[in-house]
């Protein structure tokens, strides 16, 4: 593997779950809780303003509270 590979290739980690957390296709997976509709305004509005969907539900109470 090591003769076919990039000599020093190192993955930047932190640059890649930077790319993901930022990725709007990540909301999808809000789908089946949220809906269609209420996942895509989460997808545009998050995109304006750039934050991450980790942190996105949290802030904008996404989920519905216990009973």
């Amino acid at each position: 593997m090591a003769d076919r590979a990039i000599a020093d290739f190192e993955v930047q980690t932190a640059h890649l779950h930077q790319s993901l957390e930022l990725n709007p296709i990540l909301v999808t997976a809000l789908n089946p809780v949220i809906g269609y509709e209420r996942a895509a305004a989460i997808a545009k509005e998050r995109t304006k303003v750039a934050a991450r969907y980790s942190t996105w539900p949290a802030r904008k109470a996404v989920f519905p509270k216990p009973n």
